[in-house]
């Protein structure tokens, strides 16, 4: 049995991809590939929980074999399907991003310090001899912008950008390190990284690299090249923080107004930009 893991870092097209896969779902079992995000939701949520309590101060962290039962499970239904590849999309494999673990209450929260732990977690008991690893990276500089914008869409942050720059340990974005750190998992397992800022805009290029990597054939796929989640510019940004610091509204009314802020197209002319200070530190 083939395992292919997608690790998708935030912010790095995982969405665009997971939408694609499962819109794809009957072609992929026609090609024997087992699409666990789809064909067993349940594990994924599973592995979710159980990553989720391993970096949290108030949680204890779970033994090491927690995900043994889950991951025998998965194979014995890949094996009834007569399916040759497990294949796994997610962008909480190599752990929570940094507002997720500020939100917690961790000091200077960094780049994914606990990939390593996480995914030996998740592939606790299979045989490693036909694994593989597939991310994209990002330039740290837009890595950072995205996962900001994408904190305070969210509701992670009440920060302004200086102050949630000082609050994380942003010069530890190093998507190189990250490949690095997860090689020394197992020698036996390749880890392959492409950089998300090569297809620029080009969804569908981006997504046939990502299908060509996983070992799907694109014979009878079609793509959703439809967008996803945009950047947030200056004004959603200062709009939102603002809405939720008021005491003064109701919850309703509070979602109704936050979704009327993110519905906004954002502007070209009044983009989100790191402090000097962040931009310089980075080198981009």
């Amino acid at each position: 049995m083939r395992y292919v893991y997608h690790l998708g870092a935030h912010k790095t097209g995982s969405t665009l991809i997971q939408k694609n896969l499962s819109a794809n779902l009957e072609a992929l079992r026609e090609q024997g590939i087992w699409y666990v995000n789809e064909e067993m939701p349940k594990a994924i949520s599973k592995q979710r929980k159980v990553l989720r309590q391993f970096r949290r101060p108030d949680l204890e962290t779970p033994p090491a074999d927690a995900l043994e039962g889950v991951n025998q499970r998965i194979a014995i239904r890949a094996r009834r399907a007569k399916a040759h590849t497990v294949l796994l999309s997610e962008e909480n494999r190599l752990g929570a991003p940094m507002h997720q673990e500020l939100l917690w209450g961790l000091e200077q929260p960094g780049f994914y310090p606990a990939a390593v732990e996480c995914m030996k977690y998740v592939i606790y008991g299979q045989l490693t001899e036909d694994m593989k690893f597939f991310l994209f990276s990002r330039e740290p500089s837009s890595f950072a912008l995205s996962l900001y914008s994408e904190a305070v869409r969210m509701g992670q942050t009440l920060l302004d950008i200086e102050p949630f720059f000082r609050s994380i340990n942003y010069s530890s974005i190093n998507f190189r390190d990250l490949k690095e750190r997860l090689q020394t998992i197992d020698a036996a397992v390749p880890v392959s990284m492409k950089a998300f800022e090569d297809f620029g805009a080009d969804a569908e290029a981006l997504l046939t690299c990502a299908f060509k990597e996983f070992g799907i054939e694109l014979a009878n796929i079609k793509f959703d090249l439809s967008r996803t989640r945009s950047r947030l510019d200056r004004s959603q940004v200062a709009d939102i923080l603002e809405l939720e610091r008021r005491e003064d509204i109701r919850p309703v009314h509070r979602k109704k107004m936050r979704n009327e802020i993110l519905e906004r197209e954002p502007s070209g002319q009044d983009k989100l930009s790191l402090p000097d200070w962040v931009q310089d530190s980075l080198g981009q």
